[in-house]
């Protein structure tokens, strides 16, 4: 039996490149990329498009989820398609962080083994291979004053976009919030509910083409099946 530690997650966590201090509750997957990889979700046309978009994979636990889409992203990589391998990091460090969201929520209720602490490390062997590619294509140094403004601005709007409730969650503004963050599920299931075809319409013309092959992905998951009680949630 592999020997489990006790791990204690900070409440604050700092914004990688800038070390910028942000509560933990407010983060987004953008402040825990590393700049280079990061500003391409600001400037790549097709991620920019969908950068809070719900996976569109079939929902399954959260170390299971990350696996699966970094072995997909390393196969987009392998064939030099850079686009969709980094659409796949995305994925896998929101599952990365969302799993330290939880082990934090358990304060120091919680043993992990040496498996399951290293899904609490950001790094990982798909994003040190985008890093090198990024490095490798790239002609201009990042600008960082227009990437940090511009993560303070996602996380602003999303803390919006979640913020609202009752009266206002049903409402045009919220439907425009959700289409600006990229969240056409729950947009085309806002437009239903608005009854307004028009703005299901709008919803399908925006969304970009799926990008991911969400069939691998969804076998994958189906497939294989959690070795650890922690790998459930």
């Amino acid at each position: 039996m592999s020997k489990r530690k006790q791990v204690v997650i900070p409440e604050k966590v700092k914004q990688r490149g800038t070390n910028r201090e942000i509560n933990r509750p407010d983060s987004i997957v953008f402040d825990f990329m590393p700049i280079l990889i990061g500003n391409e979700f600001r400037t790549n046309e097709i991620l920019m498009m969908q950068l809070f978009r719900d996976s569109p994979a079939t929902s399954g636990p959260m170390m299971l989820m990350n696996t699966a889409y970094s072995l997909l992203g390393s196969k987009y990589l392998d064939d030099n398609n850079i686009t969709p391998a980094l659409e796949c990091y995305k994925f896998a460090l929101c599952e990365r962080t969302a799993l330290i969201g939880f082990v934090s929520s358990l304060k120091q209720n919680v043993l992990l083994n040496k498996e399951e602490l290293s899904q609490l490390n950001f790094e990982s062997e798909l994003e040190t291979r985008l890093m090198h590619e990024i490095a490798k294509r790239s002609k201009t140094e990042i600008n960082t004053e227009f990437y940090g403004p511009w993560v303070e601005k996602l996380r602003a709007l999303r803390k919006y976009v979640y913020s609202l409730n009752g009266p206002e969650y049903k409402t045009r503004q919220y439907f425009e919030a959700l289409l600006e963050l990229g969240s056409y599920e729950s947009a085309r299931d806002l437009a239903k509910d608005l009854g307004g075809m028009d703005l299901v319409k709008r919803v399908e013309l925006a969304r970009p083409k799926e990008i991911l092959d969400v069939k691998w992905l969804n076998k994958y998951v189906q497939k294989n099946h959690p070795e650890t009680s922690l790998m459930n949630y």
